[in-house]
């Protein structure tokens, strides 16, 4: 018998609705590696807001687009902003995740960053 785990793919249990606000992640994610951070910020918000809408605010992929609006918030300038959302990220992909899931690796890896540039 297989055992479902949390994290395992949307899109892998057939939910329609998966591809969009990763599609919007994964745009927001490009916008940022270019340098527009305005835009990697607002398509970040967007994807997290139909994240949280369809799944709740306790998602591994919810806390995948809060990692990335912390990224884009640092390279704003918004430091405090950046570890409030890093932390909130952390929270959920630890609940969510196994603790040596990359995920989980790199979110702590951002929260350190944070911590040692303030």
């Amino acid at each position: 018998m297989a055992v479902q785990h949390k994290h395992e793919s949307r899109a892998a249990r057939g939910d329609a609705t998966a591809g969009m606000p990763l599609a919007e992640r994964s745009t927001g994610l490009r916008a940022g590696d270019q340098g527009h951070y305005a835009d990697a910020e607002s398509l970040g918000r967007r994807s997290l807001w139909i994240l949280e809408a369809a799944h709740g605010p306790d998602d591994a992929e919810a806390g995948l687009s809060l990692l990335n609006l912390a990224v884009a918030a640092a390279e704003r300038g918004r430091q405090a902003e950046a570890a409030e959302l890093t932390a909130r990220a952390v929270a959920i992909l630890i609940a969510c995740l196994p603790p040596d899931h990359p995920h989980v690796l790199a979110a702590d890896k951002a929260l350190a960053r944070l911590a040692s540039a303030s």
